[in-house]
C-alpha cells in the first residue's frame, strides 16, 4: 500500500469552508476529530463497498497541504481537481506533481516506525478509520505534510 503527500498552496486553507462544501457531496464523509487536531479535515469513504474503501483516508491540513492513504491514483486526481476548485490560490498541476511524496507502507500488529523506505502503521482494531483517527496515521501524516509543504518552500 502507499501514502501521497502533495503541497496544495502557500495560502492558509479554510477547512471550514471545505467541510461544508465536502459534506454537501456524496462521495467522502469528514471525520470529527479532536480539539487539538482543528487544522485538519480527515475524509474517509461515504460508501463502503470493499475492504479497500474502509482503508482509504485523506487528511487535508490547513497549512496548505494533503496525504492520502491506499487511496488509488485516479481518485487523487479527482480530489486535487476538487481542492483546486475550491482553496486560494493553488499551486499548478505541474507544481504538484513535481512535489508529490509517496512512501510504502504497511501493517504491523505490535508498532509503528520507519524501517528503511517502508513505514508500519500498529492496527488499532478496535479504532473504525471511517468514525476517528487511528493516531500513528495521524502523526505519520502530519509528518509528511511538513515534508510536501517544506519541499514547496525550498523552490
Amino acid at each position: 500500500m502507499k501514502v501521497f503527500a502533495y503541497p496544495l498552496t502557500e495560502r492558509v486553507i479554510d477547512l471550514e469552508n471545505l467541510k461544508r462544501i465536502i459534506g454537501s457531496q456524496a462521495v467522502y464523509k469528514v471525520t470529527q476529530v479532536m480539539e487539538d487536531m482543528e487544522d485538519l479535515l480527515h475524509l474517509t469513504s461515504k460508501y463502503i463497498i470493499g475492504e479497500a474503501d474502509r482503508t482509504k483516508e485523506v487528511f487535508i491540513f490547513r497549512e496548505g497541504s494533503m496525504v492520502c492513504w491506499n487511496v488509488p491514483e485516479l481518485e487523487r486526481r479527482a480530489i486535487l481537481t476538487f481542492l483546486h476548485r475550491h482553496i486560494d490560490e493553488p499551486y499548478s498541476f505541474d507544481q504538484i506533481n513535481k512535489e508529490e511524496e509517496w512512501m510504502e507502507y504497511s501493517s504491523s500488529k505490535n508498532f509503528s516506525c520507519l524501517q528503511g523506505d517502508v513505514l508500519f502503521i500498529q492496527d488499532l482494531d478496535h479504532i473504525d478509520v471511517t468514525e476517528t483517527i487511528n493516531p500513528h496515521k495521524y502523526a505519520f501524516s502530519n509528518a509528511l505534510a511538513q515534508t510536501a509543504t517544506k519541499n514547496d518552500e525550498t523552490h
